[in-house]
C-alpha cells in the first residue's frame, strides 16, 4: 500500500469518527432536551454537599439563580430553619452517597418566595475520569400538589373520625339520659300493675306502658341504624335450628295478640340440618317484619313461610316470607319503605302505632350483611307481602361416635330455676332517685336484703368492710363512676374482691360494654329493665351459692378431696379468677385449648406473611387468656410485643419475639391439657 493510500484510509476512518461523535451529540443533546421538558429539576453537590452547578430547570422549580445557589450548602439554604428532621434525613442520604449507594426520597423544602415545596429526589454518586467519587446529582420532581392532596384527605379523614366519634358520644349520652328516667316510667307501671287498681287506674298505667315501651322502641332504633350503618355490627356464625327459631317466634306474637282477633300461622319447610348463622341477627330480621305486620294488622293473620331454593355443595338457601292481612302498601310508595325515615303515610296518627321509620331499613341492611336480599309485594287494603333470601352453609357437628355429620341435636330445654336464696346480700349504686326506688320495690317484693349508695365512692367505701353476694352498678354517677368504682373493688383487698357485679347500664355503645368487661364486671343489666331480670341474676347467684360447697377447687385449705395444680401454674391467678370453682376452671382451660388451636397457626402464618396487622390482632386477642389459665408472665410477655409491634417493630423483629415465646406457649399447652384431664377425673370423683 503506498502512503497516498494509507493517508486516505486513515481520512475515511477519522471522518467516520468525527460522525459517530457528532451523532452521539445530538443524541446527548435530544436526551438533555428530554429531560429539562419532563420539568426535573437538576442540581449537582460536591462531597461537602456544597452547589456546584444548578440547571435552569431547578432555577424554575425553585425561584432561586445559579449565582443565588452555586457556592452555598444546600441544606442552609433550601431548608426550613430548624427543620430537624429533614435535616437528620439529609444527612443520611449523604451517608449513602459516601458509600456509593443511590436513592430515592421525599424532602419538603422552601422556594425563594417562602412556598413550601414537596420534592421526590432521586440522587446518586458523581464520579471523575479517574473513578474518584467528586460529589452528588440530584433530580428533582415537583410532588406538592400530590402531597396536599394527600393531606386534605387525611384532614377529612380525621375530620370524619372526630364526626363520628362525636356521634358515637351525643348517642351514648342521649341512650342514657332518656333511657334512665325511661326506666323509672315502664318499672314503675309494672309494680303499680301488680298492686290493687281499678280498671280506670289499669287503663291509664296500660297507656304508660305502652307509651314507655313505644320510646324505648324508638331509641333502641335509632341505636340500632348507627350501629349498622358504622359497620359497627359484625355476623357471628354459629349453629341454628331454622324450625326452632320460627316456632318460638310464632309463639312469641300469639301470646303478645292474643287481644287481637288475629291468627299467627306457621308454614315451615325446613331441612333437618342446622344451618350457620347469626341468631341473633336473623331473629331481629324476623321481629322486625313481625312487628310490622302485627302493627299493621287489626284482623285476620300473619304467616310466616319458609321454603329451601337451592342447594349447592356446603351452602342451602332459603327464602322467607312474613304475610299479613293488614292494610297494605300502595304501589308507589312500595320501594320507599325499605329507606331511612319513611313510613307509610298516615302510620304516625293511628293508635299511636308510629316509630323512626328505620325498622326495615336496619331490615335491609341486616339481610344484605347476611349476603341476602330482601323485597316486598302488596295490595292496599289486602296485606303484604315481605320476602326475603338468605345463603347458609349448612352445619358441620360431630356425633357421639366421632363421626361428622351434617345437623345438629338439641337437648329439651331445661325448667329455670327461679328459686332465690333469701339470705342473699345485694349493693346497688345508683345514683338517679327514681331508679333506686323502682330497684328497692322489686328487692322488697323478693325479701332479700340490700343497701343502696349513689355514687361509686359510696359504694367503694362500703366494700371496704361489709361482705355481698352480688352488686348492682350504674357505669356513670357523680364522684367516681361505675367504672373507676368497679377497677377499685377488684384490685384492692376488701371483702368483695371477687363478687360478681352487675352493670346497670343505660348505654348502648359497644366500647363501655367492652370497658366494663375489662375492669371485672360479670354482665350488663341493661335500663329500662323487667323485675324478671334482677330476678334472673339473683336465681345464678343462688345456684352458685349452691354449688359451692361441690366440685370446689381447694388450693390451700387441707380438705379430703382437693385439686392442686402443677406447680408451674400461677395458683394465686387462678384463684383470684375462678374462686375455687372447679367446673369453672375446666370451662375457661377448655376454650383456652380451643381458641390456642384456632388463632395460634393465624399467628405463625401473619409472622412468616410479614403481615405486621394480622400478627398484631393475634397478639392482641392471644394476650390476656394466659393469665386466665395461670401463666400472668406470658401475658406480660405479649403485652410487651403488642406495644413493641405499634412502636413500628419491623418483620424481622416479630419474628425475633415469636421464636422466643413459641416453645412456652407449646409447654402451655402440654400442661393445660394435662389438667383439664385431671379436673375431669377430679369431678367424676367428687360427684
Amino acid at each position: 500500500m503506498t502512503d497516498k493510500e494509507r493517508i486516505k484510509l486513515l481520512e475515511d476512518k477519522i471522518k467516520n469518527l468525527h460522525e459517530g461523535y457528532r451523532k452521539q451529540l445530538l443524541n446527548l443533546e435530544k436526551f438533555k432536551a428530554m429531560v429539562m421538558n419532563l420539568n426535573l429539576g437538576l442540581m449537582i453537590v460536591d462531597n461537602d454537599e456544597i452547589i456546584t452547578k444548578v440547571y435552569s430547570s431547578f432555577e424554575s422549580l425553585t425561584g432561586y439563580t445559579a449565582e443565588e445557589l452555586v457556592g452555598k450548602k444546600a441544606s442552609e439554604v433550601l431548608l426550613r430553619k430548624g427543620d430537624v428532621i429533614s435535616d437528620l434525613q439529609l444527612k443520611e442520604q449523604h451517608t449513602l452517597r459516601e458509600n456509593g449507594d443511590s436513592s430515592v426520597y421525599e424532602i419538603p423544602i422552601i422556594a425563594k418566595n417562602g412556598e413550601e415545596l414537596w420534592l421526590t429526589i432521586s440522587g446518586a454518586p458523581l464520579y471523575d475520569d479517574n473513578g474518584d467519587k467528586i460529589g452528588s446529582i440530584g433530580i428533582h420532581w415537583d410532588i406538592t400538589r400530590q402531597k396536599r392532596l394527600q393531606q386534605s384527605l387525611q384532614q377529612a379523614r380525621e375530620e370524619s373520625d372526630r364526626a363520628k366519634h362525636a356521634e358515637e358520644r351525643f348517642l351514648a349520652k342521649m341512650s342514657h339520659e332518656i333511657r334512665t328516667p325511661l326506666n323509672a316510667v315502664i318499672g314503675m307501671s309494672y309494680l303499680l300493675k301488680g298492686t290493687e287498681i281499678n280498671e280506670e287506674q289499669k287503663e291509664y298505667v296500660d297507656v304508660i306502658s305502652r307509651s314507655g315501651n313505644l320510646l324505648l322502641n324508638l331509641i333502641n332504633d335509632i341505636l340500632d341504624y348507627s350501629k349498622v350503618s358504622s359497620g359497627q355490627i359484625q355476623v357471628r356464625q354459629a349453629p341454628v335450628d331454622l324450625n326452632v327459631l320460627l316456632t318460638d317466634l310464632a309463639q312469641t306474637f300469639r301470646l303478645k295478640t292474643l287481644d287481637k282477633p288475629l291468627s299467627i300461622k306457621t308454614e315451615i319447610d325446613v331441612e333437618e340440618d342446622a344451618v350457620l348463622a347469626d341468631e341473633t341477627l336473623l331473629n331481629q330480621v324476623f321481629m322486625n317484619l313481625m312487628s310490622n305486620a302485627e302493627k299493621f294488622t287489626e284482623e285476620g293473620s300473619i304467616t310466616i313461610t319458609a321454603e329451601p331454593l337451592a342447594e349447592i355443595g356446603d351452602t342451602l338457601t332459603y327464602q322467607f316470607t312474613v304475610e299479613d292481612t293488614g292494610s297494605g302498601i300502595a304501589p308507589d310508595r312500595l320501594e320507599a319503605i325499605f329507606q331511612e325515615f319513611v313510613q307509610e303515610e298516615g302510620v304516625i296518627l293511628r293508635d299511636g302505632k308510629g316509630g323512626t321509620g328505620l325498622g326495615l331499613a336496619i331490615t335491609k341492611k341486616i339481610v344484605e350483611l347476611m349476603d341476602g336480599k330482601i323485597w316486598a309485594e302488596s295490595t292496599l287494603n289486602l296485606g303484604t307481602s315481605v320476602h326475603f333470601v338468605v345463603p347458609f352453609q349448612i352445619a358441620k357437628v360431630e356425633t357421639n361416635d366421632g363421626n361428622k355429620r351434617t345437623g345438629v341435636t338439641s337437648d329439651a330445654p331445661k325448667s329455670t330455676d327461679t328459686k332465690i336464696d333469701s339470705s342473699l346480700s345485694i349493693l346497688v349504686a345508683e345514683d338517679n332517685s327514681m331508679n333506686q326506688k323502682y330497684i328497692s320495690r322489686i328487692l322488697d317484693k323478693i325479701g332479700v336484703y340490700y343497701e343502696i349508695v349513689e355514687n361509686g365512692h359510696l359504694a367503694q367505701k362500703i366494700c371496704g368492710h361489709q361482705k355481698f353476694d352480688v352488686i348492682f352498678m350504674d357505669l356513670f354517677m357523680p364522684l367516681i363512676d361505675g367504672f373507676d368504682a368497679t377497677k377499685h373493688i377488684r384490685k384492692t383487698e376488701n371483702p368483695n374482691k371477687h363478687t360478681p357485679i352487675y352493670a346497670l347500664t343505660a348505654t348502648a355503645v359497644a366500647q363501655h360494654k367492652k370497658r366494663a368487661l375489662t375492669v371485672g364486671m360479670e354482665g350488663f343489666i341493661s335500663k329500662p329493665f323487667h323485675p324478671n331480670e334482677i330476678k334472673q341474676v339473683l336465681s345464678e347467684i343462688t345456684k352458685q351459692k349452691d354449688q359451692n360447697a361441690s366440685h370446689t377447687l381447694f388450693l390451700d385449705n387441707d380438705n379430703s378431696m382437693t385439686f392442686n395444680f402443677h406447680e408451674s401454674f400461677d395458683t394465686e391467678s387462678l384463684k383470684m379468677y375462678y374462686d375455687g370453682d372447679i367446673e369453672y376452671t375446666l370451662e375457661m382451660f377448655e376454650i383456652f385449648i380451643d381458641q390456642l388451636a384456632e388463632s395460634l397457626p393465624l399467628l405463625k402464618s401473619a409472622i412468616e406473611g410479614g403481615d405486621r396487622l394480622n400478627a398484631r390482632h393475634y397478639v392482641h386477642k392471644l394476650k390476656p387468656t394466659f393469665t386466665m389459665v395461670g401463666f400472668p408472665r406470658t401475658t406480660t410477655y405479649f403485652e410487651k410485643w403488642e406495644r413493641m409491634i405499634d412502636d413500628g417493630l419491623d418483620n424481622q423483629g416479630i419474628e425475633n419475639q415469636w421464636e422466643g415465646v413459641r416453645s412456652d406457649i407449646i409447654g402451655i399447652n402440654r400442661l393445660v391439657s394435662q389438667e383439664i384431664e385431671r379436673m375431669r377425673l377430679y369431678i367424676q370423683r367428687s360427684s
